[in-house]
């Protein structure tokens, strides 16, 4: 029987997951939207949010993170954006991007977010561990940060 820990390190040290799309151009301005989804690992107490930025003009994903809904995991994704050239960057009202986006522009309005909303709704379907009710979800949260971080390194940054 295969051991779920050497599983997962092979599969770590064989495929290098990124977080950050490197087809996506650094220099070339672009608009963002800003996002976070909900899922969950073994029950629905135990969640975890996929917070990621995709690129309003090409419909691609350019960063996520995978974790809690907190201020330290929006930096982080701020973090990993600070490469690209951003002009504009797309949010819902969570109040975190308000204050970490203060002085850049920044527009908040569920009309700017319509794409990465329409891209929750297709990552949902594509991957079933996302879906709300569902028989279909994780055990453990490693192994779901895990699917996650493969479905965008090989599907999404595609």
């Amino acid at each position: 029987m295969l051991d779920l820990r050497r599983f997962k390190i092979r599969l770590k040290n064989k495929s290098n997951l990124k977080s950050v799309n490197p087809s996506v151009s650094k220099t070339t301005p672009i608009t963002v939207e800003i996002d976070e989804q909900w899922s969950y690992t073994r029950n629905k107490h135990r969640q975890c949010w996929t917070i990621y930025a995709l690129d309003k003009e090409t419909r691609k994903p350019i960063a996520f993170v995978n974790g809690r809904r907190t201020r330290r995991n929006v930096k982080k994704l701020l973090a990993l954006l600070a490469s690209f050239t951003i002009e504009c960057f797309h949010t819902d009202g969570y109040k975190v991007y308000h204050s970490l986006l203060k002085g850049k522009n920044h527009i908040i309005s569920k009309k700017g977010t319509q794409r990465i909303e329409r891209y929750h709704l297709n990552f949902r379907t594509r991957l079933k561990r996302m879906t709300r009710k569902t028989i279909c979800f994780s055990k453990k949260l490693c192994m779901h940060k895990l699917v996650i971080a493969l479905f965008f390194n090989f599907v999404a940054f595609r």
